[in-house]
């Protein structure tokens, strides 16, 4: 990370959250505002992404949009390069709440090619999201991956989310050891966190 950031509890923090024009990123992104933090809103659609701008921007003015994806390394790889731009005096914590929608079935009846695309969109999303983004905090920073509860009980009809939560938890413990030299990271909870020292 290339910024050094001190906070007071008077100070706001830079926290971008990607995903920001679904129910849970919208819903994190107005709490972060209403608790006076500077928020960055990243979202793939346009449309939805001014939408949410349109709703916050006028009672919060440290709040900015980007037109961003973490689908593939690439993608993430862009959207970096755009938080630092946009950004430029460091980010504290980046919140990623993507996850691919997905129906009611059982494993016995999904083809291995759904299986296939479903983990693909639920886990190595953020990894991708994780590998591009994690060096761009300032020193101290935390990132946050949503997932869910899903990965602690099998629920009926949707034992991929299952899967694919228990693969993303995991894969959140790998990368905190992977970051160890140069980072301290942890698991909690359902959701998964890697801070930085």
């Amino acid at each position: 990370a290339d910024h050094a950031r001190t906070h007071t509890h008077e100070m706001p923090r830079t926290i971008v959250v990607i995903g920001a024009t679904g129910d849970v990123g919208r819903g994190i992104v107005g709490a972060l505002l209403a608790a006076g933090e500077h928020v960055i809103a990243v979202g793939r659609d346009v449309t939805r992404l001014e939408a949410i701008g349109a709703a916050f921007s006028a009672s919060a003015p440290q709040f900015k949009t980007v037109v961003g994806s973490v689908a593939n390394d690439a993608d993430a790889a862009a959207l970096a390069e755009q938080l630092k731009a946009a950004a430029p005096e460091g980010i504290d914590a980046i919140v990623t709440s993507v996850n691919s929608p997905r129906g009611p079935a059982r494993l016995v009846d999904m083809p291995t090619e759904k299986g296939s695309q479903l983990l693909d969109s639920n886990v190595l999303v953020h990894l991708a999201a994780a590998k591009a983004l994690v060096p761009v905090l300032a020193p101290g920073g935390t990132y946050l991956s949503i997932g869910g509860g899903a990965c602690e009980f099998v629920w009926p009809n949707f034992g991929i989310l299952s899967i694919g939560q228990s693969a993303q938890r995991m894969m959140f413990r790998v990368l905190a050891g992977e970051f160890h030299d140069s980072h301290r990271a942890c698991a909690c909870g359902s959701s998964s966190s890697l801070r930085l020292s």
